[in-house]
């Protein structure tokens, strides 16, 4: 019972456990995988970037017809 308590004891403690340590979304991809993933966040961002704008500039002009 007691090695099972301690068992359970080491995984629920930060510390010591998974939790403690702090998360890393790119552990598992390589170099080539990691610049893939940071381009297409970029991509996705100048992307909705560019479509507010355009809207906004659109909206703009229709305020001032």
């Amino acid at each position: 019972m007691t090695g099972l308590l301690s068992i359970l004891l080491l995984n629920l403690n930060p510390s010591k456990g998974t939790l403690g340590r702090p998360y890393d979304s790119t552990s598992g991809l390589s170099e080539k995988g990691q610049m893939i993933f940071f381009l297409v966040i970029v991509v996705f961002g100048l992307y909705v970037g560019l479509r507010v704008w355009w809207s906004l500039r659109k909206e703009k002009k229709k305020r001032i017809k």
